[in-house]
């Protein structure tokens, strides 16, 4: 059993990192500010506060912010 936890483990954690840089790619900041939750409480607090707030309005350095992104449709190029 120890093995299937861990290979599990290890399948949910790239996914997981996934999301939380989009997530932060959504607020604006970069997504390896997310190596600030291996600092104790300072970096767990940050996290929760990046996690919930809401994405940047508009476009930002990282896209179109998904909830917004019917107002602000990404860049087509012609078709080739």
């Amino acid at each position: 059993m120890n093995l299937l936890s861990w290979l599990v483990s290890l399948a949910i954690l790239v996914p997981s990192i996934a999301v939380t840089t989009r997530r932060l790619h959504d607020t604006g900041k970069s997504g390896s500010r997310q190596l600030l939750f291996f600092i104790p409480l300072v970096g767990i607090v940050l996290w929760i506060i990046w996690m919930v707030r809401d994405g940047d309005d508009g476009v930002n350095n990282y896209g179109p912010n998904p909830k917004t992104a019917a107002v602000y449709p990404p860049r087509r190029t012609a078709p080739a």
